[in-house]
């Protein structure tokens, strides 16, 4: 297989961890098979617009970080205008609903790292990546995005509130990194939580979607995650992560499992809350999974 055939294959994992993600019912708050969850402006047509318009740039990501000669901060920095680029298709696609802002900085940094990986390591190319490999990919991010991230940061303390986004202010107001932090760490969450957790998982031979839903659950306990804190406050975002270990510690069978999360998704509802934060980290969990054969 050539390079390009690769990386269009590649891109389009990338395409479908983002489609089975948003498929995965049910999935508590968030868009899914069966409800719009806590978002009236959108459904999982949108989501299926949305996915289309980037995977363009999804093969753009990759191939500019295998093409890459130079410093990892700089190849952060075309990936960055590559992804205004996407992030204004997907706009264009959606009529101005924002559906997968931050998972496309998402990608755009891990598409960009693997295909650093792969010019690093050719022999990897064609094969399954290892746990490790996947660690090097992440590591790889954090050389990327330590700096620049912490430039954007002490932009956003000289920045007039009145044009901040809602993630900004929550830095500002508590401290929160978000996205931007997770990015800085080479995603910890992932590398540390979901991913030995979907690794055990194939171990156990639980089948696809309930591994893929507890492990949004596992998310969902642990993510700092800015769309629940906008939307409900610090208070509301706290008792989804209680909530969430709950269930963890509960060991729940498979039936009882997905009753709580048909009723938690009907009191997220109520609530107005989306844990959209955990659901882009899980996107990135399914491409890094399917990568390592576990799908």
């Amino acid at each position: 297989m050539n390079n390009k055939s690769k990386f269009q294959i590649t891109s389009q994992l990338a395409v479908q961890a983002m489609l089975f993600e948003v498929t995965l019912s049910p999935t508590p708050g968030l868009v899914d098979r069966f409800d719009s969850g806590s978002h009236h402006d959108m459904d999982i047509n949108t989501f299926i617009k949305s996915s289309l318009a980037l995977a363009p740039f999804y093969l753009d990501y990759i191939t500019i970080g295998y093409q890459f000669n130079g410093d990892p901060e700089q190849l952060f920095h075309e990936l960055r205008q590559r992804g205004i680029c996407a992030e204004t298709a997907m706009f264009e696609a959606t009529s101005g609903i924002n559906t997968h802002k931050g998972a496309n900085f998402t990608f755009a940094l891990t598409l960009g790292a693997l295909g650093l990986f792969y010019q690093t390591y050719p022999e990897k190319m064609n094969s399954v990546l290892k746990s490790t490999d996947t660690g090097l990919i992440l590591e790889y991010i954090q050389k990327m995005t330590a700096q620049s991230m912490e430039e954007d940061l002490h932009k956003i303390r000289r920045k007039d509130r009145n044009k901040m986004t809602h993630g900004e202010k929550l830095f500002i107001d508590y401290g929160f990194k978000g996205i931007r932090g997770q990015s800085q760490m080479g995603y910890p969450i992932v590398k540390q939580i979901l991913m030995p957790w979907l690794r055990h998982a194939k171990k156990l031979e639980m089948d696809t979607e309930e591994t893929l839903l507890r492990g949004l659950v596992l998310l969902m306990s642990q993510v700092e995650d800015g769309n629940l804190i906008h939307r409900g406050g610090i208070e509301a975002w706290l008792k989804v992560k209680a909530d969430s270990q709950a269930v963890i510690d509960g060991d729940l069978d498979r039936k009882s499992f997905y009753k709580w999360l048909e009723t938690y998704n009907t009191k997220l509802i109520n609530l107005h809350l989306s844990p959209g934060g955990s659901a882009d980290l899980l996107a990135l969990g399914i491409f890094l999974a399917t990568l390592e054969g576990l799908f």
